[in-house]
């Protein structure tokens, strides 16, 4: 009785064992996988789709179920508040700062409700990029939504590399720069709610 109890324990050990799976094996790999959605700069949009493609690009929907990986800030409430800072490839420190309301205004009170647009990540992949237009302390950008090669949305942001604003209107004390002027998405009013998704 007692042999055929070993038996028994031993026959189910080898059971389990040949049903998990090997060690090392990815246990995911018969699971299908979330699409993900990341931003990218100019250059590794470019490598990524193509010079042809990047010139003149094609958006598409955000997959069903597409997520990104952080939730996004609380913006601070005083005009000169930095939400954060970006570092272009020249080496230039941009901030976005909380910045003014209205069609006059400037930063991410100007920018986030006007072209839903709440997104840092948004920014810092635009930065990433070499400037687009670069005419003294004006600077403009361009960063691109994609999940695998497929194009969501482009973003174009101004930047003011001065401790001014042009119109002299708002004089930074941190020693810092005015920084991002206006954010947009490209060939739209309003950005898609994909732009925003978790950061």
């Amino acid at each position: 009785m007692k042999a055929l109890g070993l038996s028994a324990l031993i026959a189910a050990v080898v059971l389990a064992a040949a049903a998990a799976p090997a060690a090392g094996a990815d246990a995911s790999a018969g699971a299908s996988q979330v699409p993900t959605m990341r931003w990218v700069s100019e250059q590794e949009y470019i490598a990524l789709v193509g010079a042809e493609e990047a010139a003149n690009p094609h958006f598409s929907p955000a997959p069903a179920g597409a997520r990104m990986e952080s939730a996004p800030l609380d913006p601070p409430q005083h005009w000169y508040d930095i939400n954060q800072i970006d570092t272009d490839p020249r080496g230039f420190r941009i901030p976005t700062r909380h910045g003014t309301p209205g069609p006059t205004g400037w930063g991410y009170e100007h920018y986030a409700d006007n072209h839903n647009l709440y997104s840092f990540k948004a920014l810092t992949a635009a930065y990433r990029s070499k400037p687009a237009v670069d005419q003294g302390a004006h600077a403009e950008y361009n960063g691109y939504l994609v999940s695998g090669n497929v194009t969501i949305a482009q973003i174009h942001t101004v930047a003011q590399l001065a401790n001014r604003t042009e119109d002299g209107s708002h004089v930074t004390f941190d020693g810092k720069y005015i920084g991002t002027i206006t954010a947009f998405c490209v060939g739209v009013n309003r950005c898609p709610n994909a732009v925003n998704a978790n950061g």
